[in-house]
């Protein structure tokens, strides 16, 4: 057991140098984690954490993306509730629709029905990007969005000519004209669809992919209800006076705090994903987390995507550099998942 403090360059260092794969939970990553990435980066060990700070993922792409290519060091960001259900599940739709070699995935849809709660360490994160802190910015500006970056043919970067198109929805709706229930915008959806874009830029699943997620309620009122609860809580987050009484209340969650062990038997996510193809197939895939996926099954996800490192050595990226989780660990990560507990199902 080694004790190291993140913000002590040596120890952290001394740390990656005798590892083969760091995973973090440590965050806000932007405050706790540079130290961690650099070691890693430099000493050639691999990386794995469950950041959903899309800036942060952004900058360190573009800081080291040279460095670890050369040292070997493989890192995967949000490999936990952000952002491997939907980056997994958009990968396993791709896979079916190139069983016919001559077709391709053109559009990818996620529709989320999940019971989560926030904790105070996801809440500090979202606290220090409202306020402004540690922005992270890349400067001078570079050529291209880190984000869509990918290898080139010359063992080194270039822009990736694979494009990822957003359209999450924002307002409330019917989910179809042949579907009756209703949707709202998923307030995981803008950092989810950043790391699908990584793995877009990287493995090229088409040309253009359109990509959107939200979630789905069976009656009106309780489409109503998530919405207007969740233009509260932003309300609250944004009035700083607001915020800090209820922090001193403990009406939010501070550093350390979250969801009881009651409350996290009760969470669950499934994940209905509908992709369509070039060919104008319909593929749907029912994805299923049984334990709490804020909290349990984030920390089952990353475990087993730094095992992946360990055990699948061949199954997974070889060359050093900066991933989103099914860039690096591909069609391994779906079978550890599997085994250890994530339901798959094409319908």
């Amino acid at each position: 057991m080694l004790v190291v403090d993140s913000n002590n360059l040596k120890q952290v260092w001394d740390m990656t140098a005798q590892t083969k794969v760091v995973v973090t939970m440590v965050g806000p990553f932007a405050v706790y984690g540079n130290n961690v990435v650099h070691s890693c980066v430099k000493n050639g060990t691999d990386y794995c954490d469950i950041t959903g700070e899309i800036n942060w993922v952004r900058y360190n792409i573009h800081k080291y993306r040279e460095q670890a290519l050369r040292t070997g060091s493989r890192l995967i960001f949000s490999a936990g509730c952000d952002s491997i259900p939907w980056d997994v599940s958009t990968f396993i739709l791709h896979q079916e629709a190139k069983k016919d070699p001559e077709d391709e995935l053109v559009s990818v849809n996620h529709l989320n029905d999940l019971k989560i709660s926030i904790s105070g360490g996801t809440l500090a994160t979202i606290l220090n990007m409202v306020d402004g802190r540690y922005t992270c910015p890349i400067k001078p500006r570079p050529a291209w969005d880190p984000l869509v970056t990918a290898f080139s043919d010359d063992f080194g970067y270039t822009k990736s000519k694979s494009k990822l198109i957003i359209k999450n929805p924002m307002g409330v709706g019917r989910v179809s004209k042949s579907d009756s229930r209703w949707r709202a915008m998923s307030p995981l959806a803008g950092g989810n669809s950043r790391i699908v874009s990584i793995s877009q830029s990287q493995l090229g699943y088409a040309p253009k992919l359109v990509y959107s997620e939200y979630i789905a309620e069976n009656v009106f009122i309780n489409c109503f209800n998530y919405v207007f609860g969740l233009v509260l809580l932003v309300t609250f987050v944004l009035l700083k006076p607001l915020r800090n009484l209820m922090l001193r209340k403990s009406w939010l969650p501070n550093p350390g705090q979250g969801p009881t062990p009651s409350q996290r038997r009760k969470h669950y996510a499934v994940i209905e994903s509908t992709g369509r193809t070039k060919k104008g197939k319909s593929i749907r895939l029912h994805s299923r987390y049984n334990e709490d996926i804020g909290y349990v099954d984030t920390a089952r996800m990353l475990v087993e995507s730094g095992l992946c490192f360990i055990f699948n050595e061949d199954g997974v990226e070889q060359r050093g550099g900066l991933y989103s989780p099914v860039a690096c660990l591909k069609g391994e990560l779906r079978r550890w998942l599997e085994e250890s507990g994530t339901e798959f199902e094409i319908m």
